[in-house]
Parts: C-alpha cells; sequence; structure tokens
C-alpha cells in the first residue's frame, strides 16, 4: 500500500515536471516572439493555447479511462501530474487582474469569457478524440480477436498486481524521477546565460519547482468531497496559487526602485510559472465544473474567477495604484 501510494507521488512528479515544460513551449510558440497570437496585454492570454492542450489530455482520458482498466499510479500521473501541470488557473488570472487595474477591463472580461468557453470545448473535443481512438482500436481487436466481450485494456488494474510488480513500478518510478529531475537541476545551474525568462534555463528552473505545486494539489483534492456539489480543494489550490502569484508581483513593484538582483527576479518568476502554474489547474476546475448540475456548474465557474479576480485587485491593485 505504501509503495503504491509513493508510485502516485513520484508518477505525478515526473509528469508535472513534463507537464510544465509543455506548457512554456506551447506558449512560447503562441506567443508575440513566434506566431503573434497570444499576448500579455491581450484578450488572446499567453496560457490559452496551453490550456487547451491541457484539457483536451483530460478529456481523451477520461474518454479511455470509462474503456480501458489503469494501473492508479498511471491515471493520476496523467490527469493531476500532466493535463492539471499544462493548464493553469493562476498564471492566466494574474493576467486578467493586470489588464483590468491598467484599464483594459473589456478585454480582461473577455479573456475570463474566451478561456472558459475554450476550455470547455477542448474538454468536449479531447472526449471525442479518445472515443475515436477506442473506436479503431475496437474495430483491430474485432478483427483479429475472436473474443472481445471485455473491452480492458489492462486485466484489473491494482487489486490483481503482484506484490514484485508494484515493487519493480516504484523503482522504476524513482529511477526515473531521480534523472529527470537530476537533469532539470543541471540545466537549472548551467543553461542560464543573461536569467532571462526567455532562456532555456527558465524552462529547467520551472520544472525543478513543478512537482511540488503538482504534490499539494493532489493533497488537497482529499478535501474536493467535504461538500456535495462544492470542489473544496480544487478551489483551494487555484486560491493558493493566486495568492503567490500576486504577492510575488506585488512585492516586486513595490521594490521596483530598490535594485532587485536580475538572478531574484528570474528565480521569483520561475515560481509563478513553476509553482504557482502546477499548483493551479484549468483541466480539472472545468472537468469538475462540467459534472455539476447547471445552477452549480456556472456557480463554480463564475464564483471561482469572480473570487481570483477580486483577490488580485485587493492585492495587485493597491500596489498599483500606491506606486
Amino acid at each position: 500500500m505504501k509503495l503504491q501510494i509513493a508510485s502516485k507521488v513520484l508518477g505525478i512528479g515526473i509528469a508535472a515536471i513534463v507537464g510544465v515544460v509543455l506548457r512554456l513551449l506551447v506558449n512560447r510558440l503562441f506567443d508575440e516572439d513566434l506566431a503573434d497570437i497570444t499576448s500579455s496585454r491581450d484578450a488572446l492570454f499567453i496560457d490559452m493555447p496551453a490550456n487547451v492542450l491541457g484539457c483536451m489530455i483530460l478529456g481523451a482520458h477520461e474518454s479511455w479511462k470509462q474503456r480501458f482498466s489503469y494501473p492508479d499510479w498511471l491515471s493520476i500521473s496523467i490527469s493531476t501530474g500532466l493535463a492539471g501541470s499544462v493548464t493553469t488557473f493562476a498564471s492566466w488570472h494574474l493576467q486578467v487582474v493586470r489588464m483590468f487595474v491598467e484599464g483594459q477591463r473589456l478585454e480582461a472580461f473577455v479573456s475570463v469569457f474566451l478561456g472558459i468557453c475554450v476550455a470547455f470545448c477542448a474538454l468536449v473535443l479531447g472526449k471525442d478524440i479518445g472515443d475515436f481512438i477506442v473506436y479503431v482500436i475496437d474495430r483491430k481487436r474485432s478483427s483479429s480477436s475472436e473474443n472481445i466481450a471485455q473491452r480492458s485494456g489492462i486485466p484489473n488494474a491494482e487489486a490483481s498486481v503482484p506484490n514484485s510488480a508494484v515493487v519493480l513500478t516504484f523503482l522504476v518510478l524513482l529511477f526515473v524521477f531521480v534523472d529527470i529531475y537530476s537533469a532539470v537541476i543541471v540545466g537549472a545551474v548551467i543553461d542560464n546565460d543573461n536569467f532571462s525568462t526567455r532562456d532555456r534555463g527558465f524552462l529547467w528552473i520551472c520544472g525543478a519547482f513543478a512537482p511540488c505545486g503538482a504534490w499539494f494539489r493532489w493533497w488537497l483534492s482529499r478535501f474536493n468531497s467535504v461538500k456535495e456539489n462544492f470542489f473544496l480543494g480544487t478551489l483551494a489550490a487555484n486560491m493558493a496559487a493566486m495568492i503567490l502569484d500576486l504577492a510575488i508581483v506585488a512585492a516586486l513593484r513595490t521594490h521596483v526602485d530598490s535594485n532587485v538582483s536580475q538572478k531574484t527576479q528570474f528565480v521569483l518568476m520561475a515560481l509563478i510559472s513553476g509553482l504557482g502554474g502546477s499548483l493551479s489547474t484549468v483541466s480539472t476546475w472545468i472537468s469538475e465544473s462540467s459534472r455539476l448540475p447547471r445552477p452549480w456548474r456556472y456557480f463554480n465557474l463564475i464564483g471561482t474567477s469572480a473570487a481570483a479576480i477580486i483577490l488580485g485587485i485587493i492585492v495587485y491593485g493597491a500596489t498599483f495604484w500606491a506606486t
């Protein structure tokens, strides 16, 4: 039992590193320097493409999970680690707050509306893609196997796994996690030329912070069952990440004239993208909302966004107007 929990922790950590690095790469592909589609000062916010990708991954995963039997560590690594870390609620709403406070109120409201609608569509599209892939697999099975009554990719996921397989899975995941994390740390140390967020080193240091955010979000998910139709754990994770991001941005703005070193700013921005980005999630938030009855669905979506924006206006707005 302890090894199975440890395997989940390691799987989430590995997937979170991959998810955060993938998010940053996707964002760079669509931002002002390359495709010039998204912007930090536009309704088409920087994290929109990554949020779309993460919701599609989670949608496909939910489709496959209904037909195939996954090991628990793999299922939670995909949903919590990968999809949850590719998407980010806090960075998106931080941009919304900055636009609102700096006078771009229409763009801020459109950004929230577009972000929610596009994420919902991406989740549905991911489920449809997953259903199509399952259909193709079933067709191939039906033509090559006489007995397809059992539509299960792995015969019983967790209960029938022998102890030797559990130990082997843990050791493999431990080996992979140590290797990936060591590579990320080394990259963060030696691959920084100018301490710029455009450097490759920024990807690595964000990846180094990613597991902590995903682990904490997974731990908070246990509180989702406290009250019916209210996902307290996801709300707490998104608000905690929002507070972290706001505190860093407000501190940097307050001390803008105090010669904060470029290296310090570099690490703080990595905390926003790595730790705060993996601690908050859009994919899980959208998926949970889609399962709620209609009144509660929109209350969860609008209420969570409104709470984050109001909190942001209070914290960031105070420092912006004061300076």
